[in-house]
Formats: structure tokens, sequence, C-alpha cells
């Protein structure tokens, strides 16, 4: 072995009967909360975390205090429907009030050239989006180059598909039957029938259905028996594709039958361009695409077959709409003569703002002042005056109504999150709603830990026949199935707070129980606590001293978990129609709450998400849920490890 050399300067000389004594711990005790604060600190993603709960917290708290709005009726009908526009954000392009409106019908009257220069040809029309009664989209606000046409292929028989062929397919018939809807008179009638394509071996036959056919039939005989087509009045056949003219005799009124006939194997076919009639008493007819697809199958008995259109064009426009801009326009309306006067002393400095688009002929209307700065931007015409019974004159003026004005705003306004159906400003709502879901989540949270924690304790610290039976009494309780439990609920107390905290607690607090009973299980044999036992200590002090301290981290978990996972129950609830229900008030006596959660919103948005630009109502209020439960479940994780005593020291 080596002998190590070791400086003599570390030695010091004393005498032998000198006592010796280790040097003084220099430190301070550190405290079991103030170890976990230190463990807890030192993960930055549990700061984060803490951060994000602290932040959803105080939003609940102090979002709808500051913002005097009601939550419970509607605002201005302008404001339905405004998608999340943020400042600063909207000129990155993003989040700046616009919706896409993909694939919406276009408007086949109302069209721009993409080259003048070549004219208005088809093929050059770029055509607009249709008025509905749902939407409106003017082109005056589409997002300049945005605005594309696109072709859908499809055999719908509406208006909107334009073109292709209207056909009769058999399957497991020999014939079926089509009826024109209208009646008309075919005496010396020219009729001609495009044909596209027939199925080889197959004939279409062209009969006109008398007026009073029923009255021609003998005894015994409907119009549903194929014999009864011995009493239509034939007009001629087909059997290959093409153009194919027929020449009625003299006849009285009725309607043109098709009959199409055919014993080929398979599915039989006939595809029908058009059919136009010539008629020398009365107007002319002419059937293709939508018109043709309006002629009606008729039931008769061994007939059998499909009439559809197919290979019909659907014209649809994509674009990016300012929604904001359109939904506070300005905007025309009437208004009487009396109501103009008094909005004119109503308003100071109106009256004298005026600026006549012609001075010496007031007919043609005048301004107001700056663009915006009153009600009114303008008079636009004025209608004829008329003396009523009292003497006075009453007319009427054609206005242009300032759209910001009448919203109740001076600028453009900014909604972060939207506005919902009732033109509600949706940031608002949401922490409103989770205001109320965060009470009903930790009211349901210490009800289930208070009981759950004392159920638990029992069992699992006595053991043997309490715990059994304890046990068993647990497994009767969760054994019925939720939805009934739900559903007695329902029909006894009806929806509403009372039923969500009911259905909440009713089995909630089984699971804190058995986490409780197993940490009991745990600790109870622990050489600490036997030796506590031993010294005399009573039952109370082993429970509460030396046996729960030590699961309290995980008992401290399931707590945090528990206000999230009821969120999230309250919010299923809710869109299912057993929740709260909006416009319902909780009153708790020194405070009331409103009665709108997150699951109101997720369902009064999913009534609406299909609507073009709509999809917000439901994505944020998902998204706000989604930040809320990752949050919650770091710090409960974080919490869980900082309240271990096993981990106490360690850093």
């Amino acid at each position: 072995m080596d002998n190590k050399q070791i400086d003599k300067k570390l030695f010091k000389f004393v005498k032998v009967d000198e006592k010796i004594f280790d040097t003084k711990f220099e430190g301070k005790p550190r405290s079991f909360l103030a170890d976990a604060l230190i463990r807890f600190t030192k993960n930055k993603v549990n700061i984060v975390a803490t951060t994000i709960v602290l932040m959803v917290v105080l939003l609940s708290v102090f979002v709808p205090i500051l913002t005097v709005k009601d939550y419970t009726s509607e605002n201005s009908v302008n404001t339905k429907f405004l998608p999340p526009r943020i400042p600063f954000l909207e000129k990155l392009g993003i989040f700046d009030g616009t919706i896409e409106v993909n694939e919406y019908e276009a408007d086949l009257t109302k069209y721009e050239l993409i080259n003048p220069a070549l004219g208005d040809v088809d093929g050059n029309r770029l055509y607009y989006p249709k008025y509905d009664v749902y939407n409106t989209f003017s082109p005056e606000f589409i997002k300049k180059g945005t605005l594309v046409n696109s072709i859908i292929v499809g055999g719908d028989s509406k208006p909107n598909y334009v073109g292709g062929t209207n056909d009769i397919v058999l399957s497991k018939r020999d014939a079926h039957i089509v009826v024109e809807k209208v009646q008309s008179g075919y005496s010396n009638a020219s009729i001609t029938i495009d044909i596209e394509s027939i199925t080889e071996n197959a004939t279409l036959e062209i009969l006109v259905k008398p007026a009073g056919l029923k009255s021609l039939l003998p005894e015994g005989m409907t119009d549903k028996d194929p014999e009864s087509l011995d009493y239509y009045i034939p007009v001629g056949s087909i059997t290959e594709a093409g153009s194919h003219t027929f020449t009625t005799a003299t006849v009285g009124g009725g309607s043109l039958a098709l009959v199409f006939r055919s014993e080929e194997e398979g599915k039989p076919r006939v595809s029908i361009n058009s059919v136009s009639v010539d008629l020398a008493a009365s107007e002319d007819l002419y059937y293709s695409g939508y018109g043709l697809s309006q002629w009606l199958s008729t039931s008769m008995n061994g007939f059998g077959g499909t009439w559809l259109r197919a290979n019909a064009l659907y014209t649809v426009a994509s674009f990016t709409y300012y929604k904001y801009n359109d939904i506070f326009a300005n905007r025309p309306s009437n208004l009487d003569n009396e109501s103009y006067d008094a909005l004119l002393a109503s308003t100071p400095g109106m009256a004298e703002s005026i600026i006549y688009n012609d001075p010496n002929d007031h007919s043609k209307g005048w301004k107001f002042g700056e663009e915006g700065e009153f009600p009114l931007i303008e008079v636009i015409s004025i209608s004829n005056k008329q003396v009523g019974a009292d003497g006075k004159e009453y007319f009427t003026y054609r206005v242009l109504n300032n759209g910001l004005l009448d919203a109740g705003y001076e600028t453009l306004p900014y909604f972060i999150f939207g506005t919902d159906s009732k033109g509600r400003d949706l940031f608002a709502s949401v922490w409103l709603s989770l205001r109320t879901s965060l009470l009903l989540g930790v009211i349901v949270a210490v009800i289930n830990i208070i009981i759950g924690v004392v159920w638990g304790s029992i069992s699992g610290y006595f053991g043997g026949g309490i715990d059994f039976g304890m046990e068993r009494f647990v497994e009767v309780l969760s054994s019925f199935p939720g939805l009934t439990v739900l559903t007695i609920l329902y029909l006894k107390f009806g929806a509403g707070f009372g039923l969500l905290l009911i259905y909440l607690t009713y089995s909630g607090w089984i699971g804190v129980a058995g986490l409780t009973r197993i940490q009991f299980y745990r600790y109870r044999g622990r050489e600490y606590v036997l030796a506590s036992r031993t010294l005399g200590a009573g039952h109370g002090r082993l429970i509460f001293k030396h046996i729960l301290p030590n699961g309290i981290g995980y008992i401290i978990t399931s707590v945090i978990l528990s206000i999230p996972a009821m969120i999230i129950t309250e919010a299923s609830l809710s869109f299912l129609g057993f929740g709260l229900g909006e416009g319902a008030v909780l009153d708790f006596g020194l405070f009331k709450l409103s009665g709108l959660s997150l699951g109101v919103i997720l369902y009064a948005g999913e009534q609406n998400m299909t609507a073009p630009g709509r999809f917000y109502l439901v994505l944020i209020p998902a998204i706000v849920i989604i930040i809320i439960m990752i949050a919650f479940n770091l710090f409960g994780n974080a919490l869980r490890d900082a309240m271990n005593p096993s981990l106490r020291g360690q850093e």
C-alpha cells in the first residue's frame, strides 16, 4: 500500500486532557411546506402550468366583472356571428375578421369578366356568390384576388344544377314510366326529343296521357294497370341516340308520357338531353336539365325503375370575405319626415353640417359633415309629399344610415373570440361560463374529497370486516349505470345546477375513497406507525398525524385533477341538454352567477358551426377546455411530487 503524504499544516497540537467538539452545524431547519415549494419551483413546466391555472382563474373572475354587458339577452343583431378579430395580428393577415367561404353556390346572373378584353363570353366570367335568406355576400367586401369558381358534377334535382341528362334506369323490371307534370293541348304538335344514349335493344315510347283517362277505362281497370297504356295516344318510339321529331294527331288536352322498355340484363338506361314541344295553339314548351327532372315517375303494376339526373354542372364560388366591413356597412333605409326632424333636433351639430349635392335643387339629396360623424351619412332622395287629414305634409326620406353608430360603435370593433348567435362577445362569455364551471368543479371536488377521505380512511385503517362491508357497499353503489341514474335524477329534479351537483357527487367520491384506502393500507404497517401505536397514540393521531400526511400528495393530485374532470363532465352534460341551460341564474345569496357554461356555449356553437366562417364557435371553447385540462393535469402532478414526503430533501 502506498503511503499518502498529508500536509502537517492540517494537524493541530492539543493538550491530552482537552475536550474536542464537532463544528457547530451552520443552517436552519426547513419545514415540509418550504421543502415542497423548492421542489415545485425547480421544474419550469410546473411554473408554466401554475401560471396558466392562475390566469384562467383570474380571467374567469375579473373579465365578467369588468365587461358590463348583458349575457342573457340578444345584443345588436348586427353583431351576430362575427369571427375573431385581434389587434396587430390582423396586420399579418390572421384573425383579421375575415371568413373563408368554400364552394358556396354561385349566382349565374351576376359576374365580372376575368379579362375585359375578351368580352362577355363563356369561360371569361367570374361568378359572384348567390344571395339567400341566411347569408348575404356583397361583392364589395370580397377580398381582392380571392374569388375563384369551380364546377361540381352531380345529379341533384335542384335548380342550381345546370344541364346534364335525365335518365331512366331499369332494375329488376322491364319497364318504367315518367309523365309530364303539367297538362297541355297536343293537337297537331311537333315533339322533338334529344337522346344522349340508349341501351341496345331498348325502346323509349312517347305517348300522350289523355286528361280524362279514368273515364275512358273500362270497368275494373285502373290507371295503375299496364293495360291502361292502350288508352294513351301513341306518338312514336325511339331505339337509338340522336334528335327525333314526331307530330301528334288531333288530340285533346293531356300530358306527355315516356315509357322505357328493355328485356336486357343489367341496368338498361336511356339518357335524355331535352324534350321540346312546338304547339300550334299556345306557347311552345321546352324541358331540359332541372325542368325535365320535375317530370314524375308514375307507379304502375309490374313497372319499376329510377328517374334521375346525371352529369349536371353546379357552379360554386370560394373566397375570403371581410365580415366586419359587411356587418357594419352603411345601409339605406326609409325615414319619415317627422322622425327625420326629431333626429336633427336631438343630434347637436347635425343640421349645421348639411352639405347639399346641388345647392339649387335639394331634391338631389345632401350629406352630413364628415363621413361617420352622425347617425345618417346622407339623404339620397325624397318621396312625393302628401297632405294628411290634419293638414300636415307627410313624405319619406331615402337615407343612408351609419352602420357603426347603428350598432353602438364609433370605430370598427375588435372581438378577440368573435361573437355568438346573439351578438354577444364570445371572449367575455367564455370566461363567464368558465367561472360557473370552475365553481361547480370546486364545490363537487370538495364534497367528493371530504366524503372520499373519511370513507377511505376508515376502510383502510381498520380493515377486516369493516373494510369488507364498506367495499361491498361501494361496489353496489357504483354498479348502477350512470345513464340510468342521470335519467332518474333528470325526471325528478329537471335540468340545472341541482341535477349536476347530485349526479357528480353521487359516485364521484368513490375514486378518492379508493385512493385513500390504498394509501392507508400502504402506510398503516410502517415502523413509525407501529411505534406510535405502542406508545399509546389513539386512532385519530395515527390517522391524521402519521398516515394521512404520507398519502396527502396522491390525494391532493386527485383533488386538483377532479376539478378539470368535473368541468369536462359538466360541459358534456350541458352539451347533451342535462346541464344548466342558457338563461339560468345561480343564486348563492351573497352573489349570483349566470347559468352560462362551457357546455352551453359548445351546444349553441354546434347548432351553427356548419355555416361558412362559424367553426370558431366550437373551436374556441374546445381549445379553452383542452388548455384547462392540460394545465390542471400538469399542476396536479407537480403538487403530487412536491407533497410526497419520500422526496423530502431532494432537489
